[in-house]
């Protein structure tokens, strides 16, 4: 999904992202496709596999709008 999407590249781009959706299965499906999305990048050879969890550390997942700051919208 297209969230799923700006997230990784925000993430990629080392900013703490968090990743908002009112449910959380649609937050669970945002994370598998983060994760492929990562995974592919490793296979194809254009990240290492470190990048992997240093990528998944820096998104966070919350169905809680009121928890939510944050520098960038």
């Amino acid at each position: 999904t297209m969230g799923a999407g700006i997230a990784y590249l925000f993430a990629q781009a080392e900013y703490i992202t968090i990743l908002f959706d009112i449910s959380d299965e649609q937050l669970a499906n945002a994370e598998n496709n983060i994760r492929e999305i990562l995974e592919n990048s490793f296979n194809k050879g254009r990240i290492e596999e470190k990048e992997i969890g240093e990528t998944l550390a820096k998104i966070g997942y919350t169905t809680d709008a009121k928890s939510l700051t944050a520098d960038l919208i």
